[in-house]
């Protein structure tokens, strides 16, 4: 699929097809299969996956990658389809790419990744983590890695790790699968690592929520106008709360619309 129309035409970005794929295979399932495997046609030596391929070379992109959902997405088109070949054929390319991010985003080499870009830039790097201009990036800097062409933020990140802590678990049960028993169980303790990191180091108790982390100093990164306002939420009545102002505005949305406007609005006039 090429889910791309507008300024690089005729192109297909990396995450994009996976998730496609993950859809595309409970009605099209070699088109899911194909899907998966095209973006690693061009897979890198050091096992970098592009964020871009196009029609127009030109366009594609090698500053940045994009995050590590695609062994998510080839188990996905797996369950479905129960095509082992395929499974197979896909496993070393995925844990290619899993390596990758260890080998050149990983900056003081303790497990724990950060965003990065081979340019060295900050917005190719922002635009690895698929939020592109995301505030949380806005104070960040960037770290020269050892390999050429590998750069680092400057804080480790709660969304990227959380991908490769289920990208460990998910590979582990490909392994186990495909009869790696050993790789199998090596995936599971190194997810175990990564999970009692997050837990530990990223998790504040005071107000409940998970954040990045500057790097070597282990302080919550203050992603907004130094205030946290970018949050991962870890509890359920922290969900309620949100939820909670959402009905506040709204219902000040519906007064005001109410008050001023003669037309009836199908959204704001119900309770959803």
């Amino acid at each position: 699929s090429f889910p791309s129309y507008t300024g690089f035409i005729g192109g297909c970005w990396s995450w994009d097809a996976w998730q496609i794929a993950s859809g595309n295979v409970y009605y099209n399932p070699e088109g899911a299969k194909s899907e998966m495997l095209s973006l690693f046609d061009y897979q890198a030596e050091n096992g970098m996956v592009p964020d871009f391929i196009g029609y127009n070379k030109a366009r594609n992109n090698w500053r940045d990658s994009k995050p590590p959902v695609a062994s998510w997405g080839a188990m996905n088109v797996y369950k479905v389809t129960g095509d082992k070949a395929f499974l197979d054929e896909i496993f070393d390319k995925l844990y290619k790419f899993h390596q990758w991010w260890y080998a050149e985003r990983d900056h003081d080499h303790n497990g724990i990744c950060e965003y990065g870009s081979t340019d060295g830039t900050l917005i190719a790097a922002a635009w690895e983590s698929g939020m592109d201009n995301g505030v949380r990036f806005d104070d960040t800097r960037m770290l020269k890695n050892e390999m050429e062409k590998a750069w680092s933020m400057d804080q480790e990140n709660i969304c990227l790790n959380s991908f490769l802590y289920v990208d460990k678990l998910t590979l582990s049960e490909m392994a186990s699968i495909l009869g790696k028993q050993e790789l199998s169980e090596q995936l599971a303790k190194e997810a175990e690592v990564i999970k009692l990191y997050v837990q530990t180091k990223m998790y504040d108790s005071e107000s409940g929520f998970f954040y990045d982390i500057r790097l070597n100093s282990l302080e919550h990164t203050n992603m907004f106008y130094g205030s946290k306002d970018e949050k991962w939420t870890s509890q359920k009545e922290h969900a309620n709360y949100i939820m909670s102002i959402q009905k506040k505005y709204k219902k000040e949305a519906r007064k005001y619309f109410r008050n001023h406007s003669s037309r009836s609005n199908s959204y704001l006039d119900g309770d959803q």
